[in-house]
């Protein structure tokens, strides 16, 4: 997730390596607050469902109105960064052995909080998915991509919740035959009795990823300099480590804890 985001100096697209781009920080910093965000929230959790703490119950609940925006800005810079990983393949490949590695330990450890399909098994599937059609999803022009991209994602928000369609109109339910198992929860098929921490199913999240593609396009030219400057650099250089600050980050937030309610208790 430390890609190099970068916008040309010039109206003509060049290569990656080109000295002729600079990083767009502006992106860094962004992804910074969100993972900042991320470990807050996180921690609120384990407070709230490891560790029993009521006090943190009221905090928690109220953290629904802002989390998904919050992860929806990191899936969508996702997206804008994957244009510059020079081999989205290998990258998606790692991150399969990462996300497998994860849903093992969680379940093994913690069997009902087990992450079945975050965040790294998201990005595993844009990443592949970008190396094997990316040239099919650059030749759409942005103007087209991103609008039709932001209303799929739209559309299939709720397949996790047993159905797809726009809010109030008519929409169609999800056939039992998809979800009676939960084989298919990484793409949002799932029932009730189904449950994930950090649950963000390819529907409707690889949408919201695509459409961050799409922004990267956008982003690949010219751009006023308050793209370009670094505004925060201590969260910018949270941002551009934000793989690695993910990864590590509920372990260690969890020991912790776990350190600290033992030396009160």
């Amino acid at each position: 997730m430390s890609d190099t985001v970068t916008g040309t100096t010039n109206n003509q697209s060049v290569s990656a390596a080109s000295p002729s781009r600079r990083r767009v920080r502006i992106l860094d910093t962004l992804r910074g607050v969100a993972i900042i965000y991320m470990v807050f929230y996180h921690t609120l959790f384990d407070l709230v469902e490891m560790f029993g703490h009521d006090w943190a119950q009221g905090i928690f609940r109220a953290q629904d109105a802002f989390s998904v925006y919050f992860t929806g800005t990191f899936v969508l810079l996702g997206g804008v960064t994957v244009r510059f990983s020079r081999n989205p393949a290998l990258r998606g490949a790692r991150l399969f052995f990462l996300a497998s590695a994860f849903t093992f330990f969680t379940a093994l450890i913690f069997p009902g909080s087990a992450i079945y399909s975050g965040v790294l098994h998201l990005f595993c599937i844009g990443m592949l998915l970008y190396a094997v059609a990316g040239k099919a999803i650059e030749r759409i022009p942005a103007w087209v991509g991103l609008p039709l991209a932001a209303v799929l994602f739209i559309f299939f928000y709720n397949t996790p919740n047993g159905w797809i369609g726009f809010g109030e109109w008519p929409h169609i339910e999800i056939p039992e035959a998809l979800t009676w198992n939960n084989l298919l929860n990484g793409f949002g098929f799932v029932n009730r009795q189904f449950s994930s921490v950090d649950y963000l199913p390819a529907l409707p999240w690889l949408f919201l990823f695509i459409s961050g593609v799409y922004v990267g396009k956008l982003l690949d030219r010219n751009l006023p300099e308050f793209f370009y400057r670094d505004w925060c650099p201590p969260v910018t250089w949270l941002g551009k480590h934000s793989l690695i600050i993910y990864v590590l980050h509920q372990p260690v937030i969890f020991v912790l804890l776990s350190v600290l309610h033992m030396i009160i208790r």
